[in-house]
């Protein structure tokens, strides 16, 4: 399991895109206050080599903000690189 990184974001819509191998076979998901707000469901990579998500910010400022990797068991899933982006206010 990777997660991280605690982050605040203001109100908007952002997409978050995980890069890196073997990502159809972890489990993705984005949380808050240290996970108990759950921003998306837990949702599978159909791609190998990326995974991406929108979720969205109601609220002036999310505090705490974590973006989650989930691999049952032993695999080779590597995570390579996150790129978050703002794509509405």
């Amino acid at each position: 399991m990777v997660y991280g990184p605690f982050i605040s974001l203001p109100k908007g819509k952002y997409e978050i895109v995980f890069h890196g191998n073997d990502l159809d076979r972890a489990q993705f998901q984005i949380s808050a206050d240290s996970g108990k707000t759950e921003l998306t469901l837990l949702e599978r990579s159909d791609a190998k080599e990326s995974k991406s998500l929108v979720f969205k910010i109601s609220e002036n400022e999310m505090r705490n903000l974590e973006f989650k990797v989930l691999v049952p068991g032993r695999s080779n899933v590597v995570v390579t690189k996150l790129i978050l982006r703002k794509i509405e206010p």
